[in-house]
């Protein structure tokens, strides 16, 4: 029996995604520390992603469509530590399977969706940073 994937629920039945209709709780649920975002950026985003996303996203079986063995370029990745999403040991158990690893960016106190939060200053640093280090010049 293989071992129990720690990002799946307790009693998760492998299976075909649900195809359940995205919500505006659904799209509201990545936000969920006080003040971590401006007022109105919220209201947008669950109205782009409605408009973008009928369907709720599955991320179940994520195992057998992402290998993470096949990347071969350097990968950051940029983690709320209060991500309701991602949880944060198997983020670190997927991503140690890259050969060469990855730079994993955590920041406290912010969600799933720390982009569009009171961090997205740190987030972009970290993805500059990331690009001036690893990135090459076009010319």
């Amino acid at each position: 029996m293989p071992a129990e994937d720690p990002a799946e629920p307790a009693g998760y039945a492998p299976g075909p995604p649900a195809k359940a209709t995205n919500t505006e709780a659904a799209a509201r649920s990545d936000f969920i520390t006080p003040d971590a975002i401006e007022p109105g950026v919220a209201d947008a985003f669950v109205a782009a992603a409605l408009a973008a996303d009928p369907v709720k996203a599955d991320w179940r079986d994520l195992h057998v469509w992402a290998d993470f063995t096949e990347l071969r370029t350097p990968v950051l990745a940029i983690h709320g530590d209060r991500d309701p999403v991602v949880n944060q040991s198997c983020l670190h158990e997927r991503l140690a399977q890259i050969p060469g690893g990855a730079r994993i960016e955590v920041l406290a106190g912010y969600d799933h969706a720390a982009h569009l939060e009171r961090a997205a200053p740190r987030f972009v640093a970290a993805v500059v940073g990331f690009l001036r280090e690893h990135g090459t010049p076009r010319g």
